[in-house]
């Protein structure tokens, strides 16, 4: 019995450090952008993200794609989607996001990033 428990204490073991290790190796390439407090409802691609706190971060893509993922204030990543990189004539004073309204949807329009020439437009 106690090798039955031995056994199993090593391969719980041994998959939590797989997971861990694969966990990063999906979020090595993100860095974290921005983060922002919506007011209200806003819709991301097929995704509506309820009012609250959320953090917008930037994946390293291979093909070179300006790709964000929007997470909730836990962590959990709720949603993704693809911008096309503005350049802007002067570098933004500060981060700001912009949602516009269509109807009764609100979803995001624009992102500028503080110390950076950089606008990201994103797709809707």
């Amino acid at each position: 019995m106690k090798n039955a428990f031995t056994r199993f204490g090593k391969s719980f073991v041994s998959l939590l450090v797989v997971g861990g290790v694969m966990t990063a190796g999906l979020f090595a390439g993100t860095t974290a952008v921005a983060t922002v407090t919506l007011p209200h409802a806003v819709t991301v691609g097929n995704t509506t993200l309820p009012s609250g706190h959320y953090t917008i971060s930037s994946v390293d893509m291979a093909s070179g794609d300006d790709v964000f993922i929007i997470r909730a204030d836990k962590g959990n990543a709720v949603a993704a989607l693809q911008a096309q990189k503005v350049t802007l004539p002067t570098q933004a004073e500060k981060t700001q996001i912009t949602v516009s309204k269509d109807g009764a949807t609100w979803s995001l329009d624009k992102m500028v990033i503080e110390g950076t020439d950089v606008s990201y437009q994103f797709t809707k």
